[in-house]
């Protein structure tokens, strides 16, 4: 998988960086680019899919710093689930003068767990955690659409398009005994959407950003 997508990578760039060696080509059909790219993407989403739902009975698990009375936690968790990540639909490809657009959709995802526990000391202080039900995002899609380099990176420009259809936290939270479950579900059910929606173009120009910068580290 990963010498699919490198080669893939590879063959981009060089599409890009010489465009006048492929204008009579066979690559003035696009198409060709855009087979490839999709192919990549659907060993991918067969991944997912092949992973489709995550499921964990019963866990847990203990740390202790190296030195004694500073920090140390102790963790289990019960019929914990997450479903849906695989069930992702290519809704577009498209690679033509030097861009390269994707545009993925995700039905939704939905994590849930029976329940989990935490208590993590800190010196002399104890923190006591609990949490069970469910929390559900749905309609997820995604586009990206990205300029090839030419400047020595592999992405000289990167705009992100995204949006949620909704979310739907029903969660039991406990902290130190006080019952946090009403004010969390409330920022996620209302909250949350909303300042997404208010600020949807600051913060895909945020992610585009990070990204950028993670590609310009990798190539």
């Amino acid at each position: 998988m990963k010498t699919i997508a490198l080669a893939l990578v590879v063959m981009l760039v060089g599409v890009n960086a010489v465009p006048s060696q492929f204008e009579t080509t066979e690559f003035k059909n696009t198409r060709i680019i855009d087979d490839l790219i999709r192919g990549v993407l659907e060993a991918v989403v067969e991944l997912a899919a092949a992973a489709d739902p995550y499921v964990v009975e019963s866990a847990s698990g203990d740390y202790t710093f190296p030195v004694p009375g500073v920090f140390s936690a102790v963790a289990s968790v019960e019929n914990f689930r997450a479903a849906g990540f695989g069930d992702i639909e290519i809704v577009d490809v498209a690679f033509g003068g030097g861009k390269l657009r994707v545009e993925l959709r995700f039905a939704g995802v939905e994590v849930s767990v029976d329940s989990a526990s935490a208590e993590v000391k800190i010196f002399n202080r104890i923190i006591t955690g609990a949490i069970s039900g469910s929390l559900a995002v749905r309609d997820v899609r995604i586009a990206v659409e990205a300029q090839l380099g030419l400047t020595g990176y592999l992405v000289d420009d990167l705009e992100l398009d995204f949006s949620v259809g909704g979310l739907q936290s029903d969660l039991n939270i406990l902290i130190n005994k006080w019952d946090l479950s009403d004010p969390i579900n409330n920022w996620m059910n209302v909250t949350l959407p909303a300042a997404l929606e208010k600020y949807k173009q600051q913060i895909e120009r945020l992610l585009a950003g990070f990204i950028m910068q993670v590609l310009e580290r990798l190539f």
